[in-house]
This record gives structure tokens, C-alpha cells and sequence, in this order.
């Protein structure tokens, strides 16, 4: 696990940190922002209201980059299925899968990680990281 806290650092700049991130099945279960394009509210309370949204990663970095100011998102990533979420097994689920992370408004995030080299990427990225 990584929890860490710095200003000015973006979702896609953690994302960036990923080694060959097709790899792996993607899903939101849970987005929040201001400004979105007209047509993407719809989309964030499908996203919020069920148990995840399956999405490709370069189609979340377009989605991310249409939105004025991401406050939070909770992304999930494996090389497997990711099964449908729930907030009761939210622990659960955080070491079950390659990466679970949440963003909090572009000052912190929680990432459990079972790639290596993405979590020494991160913490050489952010000194104030913690294991």
C-alpha cells in the first residue's frame, strides 16, 4: 500500500507510471468532477450508482482530460475479470487486485499494488510516499 500526499500531481500523471497499461481490464466504481461536458453526467451517475463501469484506459485518460477538475476516482485495475463493486468489501478488494486506486483532488491517493515497479516509480515520484 502507498498513501501520499502532494499538491499538483495528476490522476494521469499516475497512470502514467503504469507499464504497458493495456494489459490489464480497467474499471471506475466511482467518479466525481466539476464541469463536465453536458453529456458526461449521465455518465457519472451511472458510474456512481452501479457496480463499476468497465472502461479502456486510454478512453478513462480522454475522460479525465473532458472533465474541468477531477475531485475523486476510484479506478480498479487487473490482468483478470474485476468482479462487480461493492463499498462492503471495498478492503477486500483493494489486495485482491494488480491496483486499486483512489484519488482525492489532485493533493492525495491510497494505491495498493502488486506491481513492483510501478509502486518504486511512484515512490521515487512523490518522496512523501509511505508504505
Amino acid at each position: 500500500m502507498i498513501i501520499g500526499k502532494k499538491k499538483d500531481i495528476s490522476f494521469i500523471d499516475i497512470l502514467s507510471l503504469i507499464k504497458c497499461p493495456e494489459k490489464y481490464h480497467w474499471k471506475i466504481v466511482w467518479i466525481y468532477a466539476f464541469y463536465y461536458p453536458s453529456n458526461l453526467v449521465y455518465l457519472e451517475d451511472k458510474i456512481n450508482s452501479s457496480k463499476g463501469y468497465d472502461i479502456k484506459l486510454e478512453d478513462l485518460k480522454r475522460l479525465i482530460e473532458s472533465v474541468g477538475q477531477l475531485i475523486e476516482l476510484i479506478l480498479i485495475g487487473d490482468k483478470g475479470i474485476i468482479e462487480d463493486y461493492s463499498i462492503e468489501k471495498e478492503e477486500e478488494i483493494k489486495n485482491k487486485y494488480d491496483f486499486f486506486i483512489e484519488y482525492v483532488d489532485s493533493s492525495y491517493w491510497e494505491i495498493f499494488s502488486k506491481d513492483n515497479d510501478f509502486s518504486n516509480k511512484l515512490k521515487e515520484f512523490d518522496t512523501n510516499s509511505k508504505e
